[in-house]
């Protein structure tokens, strides 16, 4: 009889990622005290006001999840990215004090980081772990759990200060939008290819395919941080220009509560589909390619 991932035990990912937050605070202490310390009510009121505007991100993940996985290991995933981000920020900090600039090395680091959860249930916790569709979903989670300490932090320590709650109509549609999606869209797809390797006996063609996809969204990680950040703006104007000559002004647009937000979570929809116009094909091919979300058999020595 099959058994549930919801019966399973989650100890030794569990004592690992433990002594990965333990070394994390014991190397990285001030980031840590920046993160949750400085403003902790404010960053948790982000955080909190992040995940209940990305509840429909998690709605669909949880759609996509083929057994369901128990709420215990989507917690594991998403908590995981979220106490681990700081190491995330001091090492990007200590490489750009090295003269590598930001947007080159973004992308290698905060997808690593975003593999953790997945890597250490592939090999800790295999039976949570048999297949892409498995890996999607736990990668997906631990995009989820990015975003949400990703807007929190910025709201608090960046946006809070200059505008004051207000940033939660300003800012976090368009966070919602492109935040949430791109490091959902990311982290679904290396952590899909994570699953693909384990859904059969490795060779060099599947490890060759595995280490080009998650190359590939790094790369396009990096490339959202270079030139990204341009094209939601641009396309933003755009769409102004046709409001204001369909008949709105200046005014209007500025004292709407509807439009600022509808006019960033467009742009922000219009950058995430164009800068991941490579990934999304593949993304597409490990949900179409995968075994659905019928329950599938263990994996023989799960």
């Amino acid at each position: 009889m099959q058994v549930s991932a919801g019966q399973q035990d989650l100890k030794w990912p569990l004592v690992a990622a433990t002594a990965l937050l333990v070394a994390g605070v014991t190397t990285c202490g001030p980031a840590y005290r920046e993160f949750f310390l400085k403003e902790p009510r404010l960053v948790t009121a982000g955080a909190v006001a992040a995940f209940l505007a990305y509840l429909p991100s998690l709605w669909l993940i949880r759609w996509l999840d083929q057994r369901p996985i128990a709420w215990t290991v989507y917690l594991f995933a998403a908590l995981f990215v979220i106490a681990t981000s700081p190491v995330v920020s001091h090492v990007t900090w200590l490489l750009m004090q090295q003269g590598v600039i930001y947007w080159k090395v973004v992308g290698v680091v905060e997808e690593t980081a975003k593999l953790f959860p997945v890597l250490l249930l592939a090999l800790l916790a295999p039976y949570l772990i048999r297949n892409r569709r498995d890996g999607l979903v736990i990668g997906a989670l631990a995009g989820l759990g990015f975003a949400i300490i990703e807007y929190a932090v910025a709201f608090a320590l960046d946006n809070f200060p200059e505008r004051g709650w207000s940033d939660l109509v300003i800012s976090l549609p368009g966070r919602w939008a492109l935040g949430t999606q791109t490091h959902i869209i990311w982290a679904a797809t290396t952590g899909g290819m994570i699953g693909y390797l384990r859904e059969a006996p490795l060779s060099v063609k599947r490890l060759c395919l595995a280490i080009g996809v998650i190359g590939l969204v790094m790369l396009t990680h990096s490339a959202q941080d270079f030139m990204g950040k341009m094209i939601g703006p641009l396309s933003i104007g755009a769409l102004g220009q046709v409001l204001l000559s369909a008949g709105m002004n200046e005014a209007t647009l500025g004292e709407s509560a509807l439009v600022m937000p509808a006019l960033l979570i467009f742009g922000a929809v219009v950058n995430t589909v164009l800068i991941n116009v490579f990934v999304l094909p593949v993304l597409w091919w490990l949900l179409r390619s995968g075994p659905g979300r019928k329950p599938q058999p263990s994996l023989p020595g799960d």
